[in-house]
């Protein structure tokens, strides 16, 4: 499947069904969609206004955020359901998701 103008959807999708996945990085998705990773990225952007990255981060924060509130869970419950490999690199980019909504 190659990525064009008009099928930046086709990789939101995917991240949207495949944001737990620990192995998923910009360079897995080049590879699928069959694209460089910069073609890839400024494709992305130019669309959703950021990077494929910054959205799948965002998507395991906030589901990570509502599994945490809706069961009360821990960031050491939730860390590898949401697609960390570690419960730090969760409670990181949970301190900058927080810092990023305060601005």
């Amino acid at each position: 499947m190659i990525v064009t103008f008009a099928s930046e959807w086709l990789v939101r999708v995917y991240l949207n069904e495949h944001y737990r996945d620990a192995t998923l990085s910009n360079q897995y998705l080049a590879a699928h969609f069959h694209v460089t990773a910069r073609t890839l990225r400024n494709h992305f952007k130019r669309e959703y206004g950021t990077t494929p990255h910054q959205y799948y981060s965002r998507l395991r924060v906030t589901h990570g955020l509502a599994l945490m509130q809706q069961y009360h869970y821990t960031t050491r419950q939730v860390y590898d359901k949401i697609g960390y490999g570690d419960e730090s690199s969760f409670r990181y980019a949970l301190k900058q998701f927080r810092k990023n909504k305060a601005q």
